[in-house]
């Protein structure tokens, strides 16, 4: 949202923000006046910074030391005061925007963090991993709040919805998951195959589908594969 702000309200004039370290993620913040970028440098671990830079000036404002390894993804809080990095150090960090300090560690994942989203209320997070796992957390206190697992490979993405109850997720095993927040069960699973064909499909496995979708899945019954033919009017 913020980045569509500043797409429709642009700066007074056009900033280059300079670097010399690899840039792994950038976001605006909420308000406009400041963009983070996530930056690491191979060779040197004392470069693993976040930097904040004044948008329409481009003059560096501060640098957030703290993360070990490369700084893979970040977010600003919807009040545009603190910012929510993770890492490969498979940490997650709260950042004070305004004084660069680090207010705390979330700790909990057992792989890099592949991404970070935050509530429209600002009070909770998600935090994606390679470890497959979501998890759902509480800003205020750090505490972890729930785990979501289902995806069978990294996790690439995590989104909340606009009203706090649902979350959407994406990962590398080709599927879309939309997960229910309070209970931390998976409601739905979409996948959509190259020819352009999709199925969603329940955890109790009804499914629905594109008009070509439904070639693409079988039922087992014990050692058995049959055609989703067989099934169709039961579980459609």
């Amino acid at each position: 949202m913020a980045f569509l702000n500043n797409l429709l309200n642009p700066p007074s004039k056009t900033s280059t923000f300079t670097h010399s370290d690899e840039v792994w993620n950038a976001e605006f913040s909420p308000d406009g006046k400041t963009m983070a970028g996530a930056f690491s440098h191979s060779n040197d671990p004392d470069r693993l910074f976040i930097r904040l830079w004044d948008a329409n000036t481009g003059k560096l404002i501060r640098k957030f030391p703290g993360h070990t390894h490369y700084i893979t993804a970040l977010t600003f809080t919807p009040d545009s005061k603190r910012i929510l990095s993770g890492g490969m150090d498979d940490t997650l960090r709260l950042w004070d925007a305004v004084t660069g300090k680090e207010q705390k560690t979330l700790n909990g994942h057992t792989g890099p963090i592949s991404a970070v989203a935050i509530s429209t209320s600002g009070k909770k997070a998600l935090s994606a991993s390679w470890d497959r796992s979501i998890r759902l957390w509480d800003l205020a206190s750090g505490k972890e709040l729930q785990i979501f697992r289902g995806h069978t490979n990294w996790v690439r993405s995590a989104q909340f919805s606009r009203d706090g109850k649902f979350m959407v997720s994406t990962a590398r095993d080709g599927t879309t998951r939309l997960w229910n927040l309070a209970s931390g069960k998976e409601i739905v699973k979409i996948i959509h195959f190259e020819d352009g064909e999709w199925i969603v499909i329940t955890p109790e496995g009804y499914f629905n589908a594109s008009p070509g979708g439904a070639k693409h899945l079988n039922v087992r019954v014990g050692n058995q594969v049959y055609s989703i033919d067989n099934f169709y009017e039961k579980f459609f």
